[in-house]
């Protein structure tokens, strides 16, 4: 893990004491990306300060925003707050955030930020590349940047990059989905009467045809021996290909079934 750059400004003249500057921690956050020698597209990961406020928290992402758009990026910004998870520290929150950080970038993780139910109507995330971590995500590299926002209470701005590559190896999602349908039990059949036509089934359905396609769904909250369960999709248009593929969901917002070949 590489320390890549740290910026401390001060608000300076605010609407009151404790209310928020956009322009000065944008000014910062600047800084610390040029101190660093990168640029916004670089950063993977972003601990925000994070403090539920109805007006702080738009704030600070609108100045993210700012940073963020001055250049396109080629995947999200994976964002959180480890207040949620661990409550505000006050002096230690700062130190809280980069330890968290430290530990993201040495598994190349984005960890999440629990108990989100309902994201303030005011945020700007939707103006540019963002999201909201709610799950524990991966980097789509072994390296990358996870960089913290830290704001006092008397208007005191700080703002820190971390750098650092994998040291556990890239999961493979393939391989964890394969794994965890090997614990799974086979399909269940309930008979429901002395016709086996109607009996209730886990497998496909007994009038199958070529062309027909099944999927597995699977879910953290399941038992590890839950039995597997076939359902047909319906609605997917056939695209001539034979080769393998899985769908994923996540917590971005309107994600549909994606193919991995």
């Amino acid at each position: 893990v590489i320390f890549r750059a740290s910026q401390v400004g001060q608000d300076g003249r605010s609407a009151s004491l404790t209310a928020p500057n956009g322009p000065a921690q944008e000014e910062i956050i600047s800084r610390a990306i040029r101190e660093a020698r990168m640029t916004p597209p670089e950063s993977t990961c972003w601990e925000c300060h994070g403090t539920g406020t109805s007006l702080g928290d738009p704030i600070e992402i609108g100045a993210v925003r700012k940073v963020q758009v001055r250049m396109s990026r080629s995947e999200p910004l994976m964002m959180s707050t480890n207040k949620s998870n661990i409550g505000h520290l006050e002096g230690g929150a700062a130190m809280a955030a980069m330890v968290k950080c430290v530990l993201e970038v040495m598994h190349s993780q984005c960890f999440a930020s629990l108990h989100v139910r309902q994201l303030n109507p005011h945020l700007e995330h939707s103006l540019f590349d963002a999201f909201f971590e709610t799950e524990r995500s991966a980097f789509s590299h072994d390296q990358g940047h996870s960089q913290i926002s830290s704001f006092g209470f008397g208007g005191t701005n700080g703002h820190v990059i971390f750098w650092g590559r994998n040291v556990g190896g890239v999961e493979d999602p393939r391989a964890q989905i394969m794994k965890r349908l090997e614990g799974m039990s086979v399909p269940e059949i309930r008979p429901i009467g002395s016709n086996p036509a109607d009996w209730d089934s886990d497998l496909p359905d007994p009038d199958v045809r070529a062309g027909d396609r099944y999927a597995i769904s699977l879910s953290p909250d399941d038992p590890i021996d839950e039995p597997i369960k076939w359902v047909k999709v319906s609605g997917v248009a056939d695209d001539g290909s034979n080769g393998e593929f899985y769908s994923i969901t996540g917590n971005f917002n309107f994600w549909q079934q994606d193919k991995m070949m």
